[in-house]
């Protein structure tokens, strides 16, 4: 079972549906797990990225989602906004985040910076934000 997953340069991404994780509108489903073993994810140098869609109430008391998620990466992904945030919360073996040269993440999720949902985030362990080629710590 896929345990490592790594999304690189995709040119022409703009959005990250729940048709990543495989459920579909409108669709019956008994419960199941996405991504069951899966340990690490990243996203690198995908330009055109503005949107991660959350989870619904409804999907998230009907699946589990990466249970075993410790890593979540995302660099030089300058035009995503914001993090799907009911997803982080489901995500509970979360214990590192590291965003790299995301303009508008910086902005939300750095503790004093922008909009400040630090909240969000502030409950995974090792958070990192790194801007500008320079080290924040979350």
């Amino acid at each position: 079972m896929l345990e490592e997953l790594s999304v690189y340069h995709m040119e022409d991404l703009e959005c990250v549906g729940n048709e990543f994780l495989g459920i579909k509108e409108n669709a019956d489903e008994p419960s199941s797990s996405k991504f069951p073993m899966l340990k690490m994810l990243c996203f690198y140098r995908c330009d055109k990225w503005e949107e991660w869609e959350d989870v619904s109430e409804e999907v998230k008391h009907s699946f589990s989602i990466m249970p075993n998620l410790c890593r979540l990466q995302i660099t030089g992904c300058g035009r995503l906004k914001s993090l799907p945030h009911r997803l982080l919360r489901l995500t509970s073996s979360l214990q590192t985040l590291y965003i790299e040269e995301c303009q508008f993440l910086t902005l939300r999720y750095k503790k004093g910076w922008g909009s400040n949902d630090n909240h969000v985030v502030s409950h995974i362990p090792d958070l990192s934000i790194v801007f500008e080629s320079r080290r924040v710590n979350g």
